[in-house]
């Protein structure tokens, strides 16, 4: 079975978004124990990025925590690359993206 999994359901987990990293992380895990496929669309990378980059943004001004957008978008960066570590399968290839310059490899969208 094959699973597209929503940009927010990502953006839950890397964040650890409340109320919904709980619920997002326990869909993932019962795809991965049920053998099912994982996607995520490979046109939606920058929108995924920014996104979990507002996220942060919005949770360390809430904290009183405010740090420069160059951090913040490297804190993104970091843990978009620790999301798709573990979810990577051996029968895919990595697709190359640029993300405002930087290249960040991701295993969800072509098959070999």
């Amino acid at each position: 079975m094959n699973l597209l999994i929503d940009v927010n359901v990502a953006i839950d987990i890397c964040s650890q978004r409340k109320p919904h990293a709980e619920t997002s992380a326990l869909a993932i895990d019962m795809a991965a124990s049920n053998e099912v496929r994982l996607w995520l669309y490979c046109g939606s990378t920058q929108t995924l990025e920014y996104n979990l980059y507002k996220q942060l943004s919005r949770e360390n001004i809430a904290a009183g925590k405010p740090e420069t957008n160059k951090t913040v978008l490297s804190k993104a960066r970091r843990l978009l690359t620790e999301f798709v570590k573990d979810k990577q399968g051996s029968s895919t290839k990595p697709v190359e993206l640029s993300l405002n310059s930087h290249r960040c490899s991701l295993r969800f969208c072509v098959e070999e």
